[in-house]
């Protein structure tokens, strides 16, 4: 049998596992997998090594952008795929000019919605640049919305939704949930501003006869002593685990062990939440924010409910809400639940997205 012809890219990303932070960014490694195991290779990577020393930073980005700029200039790829479309895209201000193959740019959700200054007026300066590409990519139909509206120029028809690598379905899986005296209820992200941890302490300290409950917080960022300190300020220590992080391959095992999930963000940047997806993919209803991508694929009273963005009270009623539904109901749910991740799974959207940039390099 004739082996199918591998396509060569070259991976620019501002974001990358490394040896000192071996899961920042790894849904950006598993992206180069995932498409490598469709003969999309990616012979050649721009990646930019992680401090969060202000001067060191500053020295890794002009090094990352000197490096792209040689390799982009070099030109020995078929495509080029870039990951988050301000701080990786500011070389091709002046690239774009020689550009001779296939620019695809991948937003992801801050990138779009700045969250500090800088970043503002780094998209300005590369609000130009994004009409040089060849394709969009997006996570969610949610964001590509977004990107229509904010980039009003780029046609439409070239910006497509792949959602974030999918799921991978031989790990995340229901597992027979043994009979439990308390409901069980998960947060899983980043302890920062804006993914609203808080506010489900909060909504979980006025639920009624909190007795029934128990509430575990996997996660780490830089409200980490914040997230203890108000647990403890809430009276809250003997019913609320704070895990901390936890490993991708201990992800599977601290979803399947729940009731429900809460997914309580209050950021716009929330292009996708595929934490949400993952959950579901263990059979776990979601609770989730009525904002951002999780309008993909959260549906109110199929599959979880929606409580509105940093609203303690519209939380804890969703809380109990899902709490005085009978044994049937709750097991409907999580059905409902599975069977909407089964659309993200990762062989397929990786599939999907690697028919459509090899139709995209072909045709350019």
């Amino acid at each position: 049998m004739e082996k199918k012809k591998s396509i060569k890219g070259l991976l620019i990303s501002n974001i990358y596992p490394s040896k000192n932070y071996p899961y920042r960014g790894i849904f950006v490694r598993r992206f180069v997998e995932q498409l490598e195991e469709h003969n999309v290779n990616f012979d050649q990577k721009c990646v930019l090594s992680y401090t969060d020393h202000k001067i060191l930073k500053l020295v890794f980005y002009f090094k990352f952008y000197v490096e792209t700029i040689i390799k982009v200039v070099q030109g020995k790829y078929d495509f080029i795929y870039l990951h988050y479309i301000n701080h990786s895209l500011i070389p091709f201000v002046l690239l774009k000019f020689f550009l001779r193959k296939p620019l695809f740019l991948n937003a992801h959700g801050s990138d779009v919605f700045p969250e500090k200054w800088i970043a503002s007026i780094l998209i300005e300066i590369t609000r130009g640049v994004l009409n040089s590409a060849s394709l969009v990519v997006v996570p969610s139909t949610y964001f590509k919305q977004v990107i229509q509206e904010k980039y009003p120029k780029f046609d439409s028809k070239n910006i497509i939704v792949y959602p974030s690598g999918g799921v991978d379905r031989s790990k995340f899986f229901p597992k027979e949930s043994e009979k439990r005296s308390l409901t069980h209820i998960g947060y899983a992200g980043r302890i920062d501003f804006g993914k609203g941890w808080e506010v489900l302490l909060k909504a979980f300290a006025n639920v009624h006869n909190k007795g029934s409950y128990k509430l575990s917080i996997a996660g780490s960022g830089k409200h980490d002593q914040d997230c203890i300190a108000l647990i403890d300020e809430l009276g809250l220590a003997s019913q609320v685990e704070f895990i901390g992080s936890l490993s991708p391959d201990e992800m599977p095992s601290f979803f399947q062990n729940l009731d429900v999930f809460v997914f309580p963000t209050y950021r716009l940047s929330e292009s996708l939440g595929l934490v949400g997806i993952e959950a579901m993919a263990c059979g776990i209803p979601l609770i989730g924010s009525n904002i951002g991508g999780l309008r993909d694929y959260l549906i109110e009273g199929v599959n979880g409910y929606f409580c509105e963005p940093k609203d303690v009270e519209s939380l804890r009623a969703c809380i109990e809400k899902f709490e005085e539904l009978g044994q049937d109901q709750k097991i409907k749910l999580a059905e409902n639940a599975f069977l909407t991740a089964k659309k993200y799974d990762s062989n397929a959207v990786a599939k999907d997205i690697a028919v459509v940039l090899k139709d995209k390099i072909i045709k350019a």
